[in-house]
């Protein structure tokens, strides 16, 4: 609970920022898990609750305001209880991105999440093989790498002519 509206509005301002985060991820996240048959479905599912939280938070605001004298307080902390139970549902049952796990270079990792997904979709053709997973994605890794080494020599050598004194 806020101790103030000042506090609140802070609050709401960075809340914001998580949702934005959130949501281009949760769209990314249902497009790459998603079969491609019910992928336009499963995405619009996603997206339309979002717009279904809209309503629910107007339709909150009136009747806590507008029918009755509520404190804002009890009004943020029921607004809050969907997003707090979405975070622990998504933390208990939505796998890491297989994707994301093969860029880091956890190919088994990657490997056992494809497969548990394609089961749960009910496939029953042959398993990704770790080997698959590392032939697809390990010139990305080295690449990354690549790059991340030439970024840090650029920053060295900014450093470097940033760093001496002028006079």
């Amino acid at each position: 609970m806020a101790p103030s509206a000042v506090a609140m509005c802070a609050c709401r301002f960075f809340a914001g920022l998580g949702i934005g985060a959130v949501l281009s991820s949760l769209i990314t996240l249902a497009s790459e898990l998603s079969p491609s048959k019910h992928r336009g479905w499963y995405i619009t599912i996603v997206g339309g609750f979002w717009t279904l939280g809209s309503v629910f938070i107007a339709l909150l605001a009136f009747i806590l305001f507008g029918r009755n004298n509520y404190s804002w307080r009890i009004f943020v902390l029921i607004a809050a209880s969907p997003t707090l139970l979405g975070g622990i549902l998504v933390y208990a049952f939505v796998p890491e991105s297989p994707r994301y796990l093969a860029l880091h270079g956890r190919y088994q990792d990657a490997a056992d999440v494809a497969n548990h997904v394609a089961e749960s979709f009910g496939y029953i053709g042959e398993k990704l093989s770790v080997g698959e997973i590392r032939e697809h994605y390990c010139h990305l890794t080295e690449e990354k790498d690549y790059l991340l080494q030439k970024n840090d020599n650029a920053m060295k050598k900014i450093r470097d002519l940033y760093g001496k004194t002028l006079l």
